[in-house]
């Protein structure tokens, strides 16, 4: 059975993209252990450096694991399997809320590291309901059988 070409470019995607974000959750691991060896030269800078080693191990293993999963439903997606379709449509949806976020948060003022990510959620929006309908039309969703 052929695979459909919308499913095969999602699939690529969330491979490639998963890889990327592996390596992003490599080097955010790397930063955090390097910023707080330095914070922890001095002995006064002790905590310090244990709680940037603890905030940041976490956000690395979860960029790590997203990353992960995403890159596996792009393997499931190539090879049509039902779980993967179910999947990359969780993650559409969740995609979907937190671009809404990053929009809400950007639009109240929050802190101005957010304020540009009114595009960014917007595109994310626009691209995960693209793939999320996209998934869920009836010729598509006939291979995802078994």
């Amino acid at each position: 059975m052929d695979r459909p070409t919308g499913v095969t470019i999602i699939g690529l995607l969330d491979i490639v993209f998963g890889l990327v974000g592996l390596c992003v959750g490599i080097v955010a691991a790397t930063t955090a252990l390097t910023a707080a060896m330095a914070a922890g030269i001095r002995a006064s800078n002790i905590l310090t450096g244990t709680l940037i080693i603890a905030l940041g191990s976490a956000v690395a293993v979860f960029i790590v694991l997203l990353n992960g999963i995403q890159f596996y439903i792009g393997i499931g997606l190539l090879q049509l399997q039902k779980w993967a379709w179910t999947w990359a449509r969780i993650l559409a949806i969740i995609a979907i809320a937190a671009g809404a976020v990053q929009i809400v948060v950007a639009l109240l003022g929050g802190d101005p590291a957010f304020e540009f990510p009114v595009g960014t959620g917007l595109n994310s929006i626009v691209i995960q309901a693209i793939v999320l309908i996209y998934l869920s039309r009836p010729g598509v969703k006939e291979y995802f059988t078994y």
